[in-house]
């Protein structure tokens, strides 16, 4: 289990991707993911795609498009 500083880094590094792939498609980065999932990804830390899909608030879309790049981040925390 994560400690709560490593939670808060885990989620530090999500808002970085979010705000990188919100700046590549010229969108606010809440279009791709609210602070709300990213905290969601931070208690779950889903490692597989399907389990990224599984996290209310991402849809098959999403979960096709971003799964893996969230869940490599995830993993670096896991294993």
């Amino acid at each position: 289990m994560l400690d709560k500083e490593e939670s808060q880094q885990l989620f530090e590094e999500l808002r970085a991707l979010r705000r990188q792939l919100a700046e590549e498609e010229l969108v606010p980065p809440y279009v791709i993911m609210s602070d709300k999932v990213l905290h969601l990804l931070c208690n779950h830390r889903p490692t597989t795609i399907e389990a990224f899909g599984e996290i209310n608030g991402i849809g098959e879309y999403k979960k096709r498009k971003y799964g893996e790049l969230f869940t490599n981040v995830i993993k670096r925390y896991v294993e």
